[in-house]
């Protein structure tokens, strides 16, 4: 369902329809969904049976980030693609840390994800139903990328469980949890 200038109304009347219980991945990407169409999907109990959910391109913000870290409608999420998002970055004067990406790595979410695009930028989607088409196309890898805000946010979380990540786009966190093929990165400190 990718570009199809869906917004928070159509994901409402997706979310409200028998088609939805039954399906596994869904991809949204490149659609004006903002954070109001996150915050309809994240509430919504008929999308119980996501493994895949690709947000890629929808304007995606604080608050959806919020949406999603908070819900427990998607216990079997596994894939998440949110790159192209527009999280903040604010830091309380004691320390505590606010935005989006920040509401993610405190949530139990991010440790059932196995696969998780999350950079700034973005690109064509790719998502988990990529996989399916591998019997026909390889999918293209996402770029890793160095991105030291995200990183950092991430890895204070107590969620993240790095070397059960199949695929992530961040340089650090795919090198972390990369443990079966672990390769030393050109700039990695000798321990």
């Amino acid at each position: 369902m990718s570009d199809n200038r869906l917004t928070r109304r159509d994901v409402a009347k997706l979310t409200d329809s028998t088609v939805m219980r039954r399906l596994v991945s869904l991809d949204l990407s490149s659609n004006p969904l903002d954070d109001a169409g996150v915050s309809v999907l994240a509430a919504a109990p008929s999308a119980s049976g996501l493994v895949d959910l690709g947000l890629c391109d929808t304007a995606l913000g604080d608050r959806g980030f919020a949406a999603l870290a908070e819900t427990t409608n998607m216990p079997g999420l596994r894939s998440l693609d949110v790159r192209g998002h527009h999280s903040s970055f604010h830091r309380t004067p004691t320390g505590y840390e606010l935005g989006g990406v920040a509401d993610l790595a405190r949530s139990p979410l991010l440790g059932q994800l196995r696969r998780l695009l999350i950079n700034w930028s973005s690109g064509p989607s790719n998502g988990w139903t990529a996989d399916v088409l591998t019997v026909g196309r390889k999918p293209p890898p996402p770029a890793h990328v160095q991105d030291w805000w995200i990183s950092d946010q991430l890895r204070k979380s107590s969620y993240l469980i790095p070397s059960l990540l199949v695929d992530c786009d961040l340089a650090d966190l795919w090198w972390l949890g990369d443990t079966r093929n672990r390769e030393r990165l050109p700039n990695e400190w000798s321990v």
